[in-house]
């Protein structure tokens, strides 16, 4: 399974009808560089959109490749991508019970996006950009002591999963998009139901593409144009993750006061283990507005409180929160 990429150096994509000049084109010089920004790689009018997913899958599709086994000797062919680091136990759960009744069912969840390995750093696995916690709920599923009282189950484990690899170099904007392009994509599809794009995700991500954009292209917050070229980044780098800016702005408030309170390693392993991430109830910007009005006005009452009362005091408040986030409580005292 040695995966050759596609070897055109340029790729365009068709901008409409009849012979129109293609929008969107590649740099040679960028289109591997691992740090290199959509803008770098596609031109400063590249927009998120069905065109730029076409010139991304002609650009760093591996068309060698289209099914993947399950198991490489005794070792999983597939494992989560870093950029698709979500843990949501819920979710899991659910899928694996879904998964041995079931199986998984050829082109009804959607496509699986996987980056190859890095041979030359010795890596083996495929990082799964989509279907990760599927993969996961199938190995889970397919180790148990009853796997094959499931015949959908090990059918499943004998066809192995249709996928559509990337290239092992492709830059980590390009594989940042397809991760959120996967979530537009298949959002409103009511069969596919997939594990929603938790508000934790959202908050960890908070400013780290900013911060490495400011430091690669020296913008600073003396600039007439800063707030505008952070609007202009996260639209292009970040597409369907905010519903507006308002939204990520409160997110990075909710980011800075969790962090700075010492909760983030919490907060988050509680609501990873314990969010509902499948509920239709669920509405990441309803929950990041409640938090940060919540959360904003404890500092005036925490001067006479301790450390630990402090931070139980800022969790019990984000919990104040599960009406959206479908979590159940668990007590932290």
């Amino acid at each position: 399974m040695d995966p050759t990429p596609a070897t055109a150096a340029e790729q365009t994509a068709p901008s409409g009808a009849g012979n129109a000049p293609a929008v969107l084109k590649v740099d040679p010089a960028s289109q591997y560089r691992k740090n290199a920004t959509l803008s770098e790689i596609f031109g400063p009018h590249v927009q998120p959109g069905r065109e730029l997913l076409d010139v991304i899958t002609k650009t760093y599709k591996v068309p060698s490749l289209k099914t993947l086994p399950w198991y490489t000797g005794q070792a999983r062919t597939i494992t989560r991508h870093v950029l698709n680091a979500r843990r949501q136990e819920t979710v899991l759960a659910a899928y694996t019970k879904s998964v041995q009744q079931k199986g998984v069912i050829r082109g009804v969840r959607g496509e699986c996006w996987v980056q190859a390995p890095n041979q030359e750093t010795g890596e083996v696995s495929y990082g799964a950009l989509t279907f990760a916690t599927l993969s996961e709920a199938f190995y889970k599923a397919f180790e148990s002591a009853d796997c094959e009282d499931y015949p959908n189950l090990m059918l499943t484990a004998k066809y192995g999963l249709d996928v559509l690899v990337f290239d092992a170099r492709t830059p980590d904007s390009v594989l940042q998009f397809l991760n959120f392009a996967s979530n537009w994509i298949t959002y409103h599809n009511a069969f596919h139901q997939g594990a929603q794009t938790s508000f934790m995700e959202m908050i960890l991500k908070v400013e780290r593409a900013w911060g490495n954009f400011k430091l690669a292209h020296g913008i600073s917050t003396r600039q007439s144009d800063y707030e505008t070229k952070y609007r202009q980044l996260l639209e292009s780098q970040f597409p369907a993750t905010w519903t507006s800016f308002r939204h990520y702005e409160a997110t990075r408030a909710v980011y800075n006061i969790v962090s700075k309170s010492g909760c983030l390693a919490e907060l988050k392993a509680q609501v990873s283990d314990h969010c509902d991430f499948l509920s239709n109830e669920l509405a990441h910007d309803s929950v990041i507005f409640c938090m940060k009005e919540i959360l904003s006005a404890l500092p005036a009452v925490f001067n006479i409180m301790s450390e630990p009362e402090k931070q139980a005091i800022l969790l019990e408040a984000a919990y104040l929160c599960v009406t959206w986030m479908c979590v159940v409580r668990i007590p932290i005292y």
